[in-house]
């Protein structure tokens, strides 16, 4: 079965940016220009402080993007007693989620430190996935949604990685480029032109579905949980989002609940 993101798009962009710094105002100004999503992880304690943004600004900065978790002062998680690692997290989620007055369903971890303690004290907090840093230079799919790892920071993305992914064939298996970073990283490393000069070669693009990182996890997701006869002949969706799938060389929806022919 050859599975495609939504409407039969072959290709998925993925952004995830941290800290909440002020500097994320232009960065959102120009995603939104170019339709570009992302997902900004905010640490609670620190929104309202001198160089980061407002805390009543935040939901509306946001809007149209995803709003996750970061820990609430930014601490080295490993370092901490499971208590305050769960009181960071869990109390990052709580804030976050009254502020914006819905659920907060992912996490990425501060300075990219992960353990088994941390992951698991993510997935006690009710969170569903948490990016680390460490980049693969791959457009593969997660094996662990608590330990997702991205395809670069952006002062990685260099020409030859968006001339790969873009030039991918529809037959490869719906490849995801995952690129995070920090909005502040700009000013300090001179770079901001460039980076966002290939940010805008990859928008636009009629084959690449652009989405947050929440919106990927679900959709990858609902791929796993899928139910398939043995002779690939006919699909059950039992989760609540739609899948697209190729069917005679056109994408097929496999409705949540439906059991579809393909």
């Amino acid at each position: 079965m050859q599975f495609c993101f939504p409407n039969g798009l072959t290709k998925a962009l993925t952004l995830s940016y941290d800290d909440g710094r002020s500097t994320d105002r232009e960065l959102v100004d120009f995603f939104n220009a170019l339709g570009l999503k992302a997902t900004f992880h905010l640490n609670s304690g620190c929104l309202g402080r001198e160089e980061y943004v407002y805390t009543d600004e935040a939901p509306f900065l946001y809007a149209g993007h995803e709003i996750a978790c970061h820990t609430v002062s930014h601490p080295h998680l490993t370092r901490l007693p499971e208590s305050e690692m769960l009181w960071e997290i869990f109390g990052d989620k709580g804030q976050l989620e009254r502020l914006i007055g819905q659920p907060v369903r992912g996490f990425s971890y501060p300075y990219g430190e992960v353990s088994e303690g941390a992951a698991q004290a993510v997935r006690l907090s009710g969170l569903e996935y948490a990016r680390t840093v460490n980049g693969t230079g791959r457009f593969s799919w997660p094996e662990d949604f608590l330990r997702w790892d991205p395809t670069c920071h952006h002062s990685q993305l260099t020409d030859e990685l968006v001339e790969r992914f873009l030039s991918l064939p529809d037959h490869e298996m719906c490849p995801i480029l995952f690129v995070w970073g920090h909005s502040a990283d700009f000013d300090r490393d001179g770079n901001r032109e460039e980076v966002l000069a290939r940010y805008a070669q990859l928008a636009g693009q009629p084959d690449i579905w652009y989405a947050t990182n929440i919106q990927l996890k679900d959709y990858l997701q609902a791929i796993r949980s899928l139910a398939v006869t043995a002779d690939g002949s006919l699909a059950y969706n039992p989760s609540a989002t739609t899948v697209w799938v190729m069917s005679g060389g056109e994408p097929t929806a496999l409705e949540p609940g439906s059991f579809t022919r393909i």
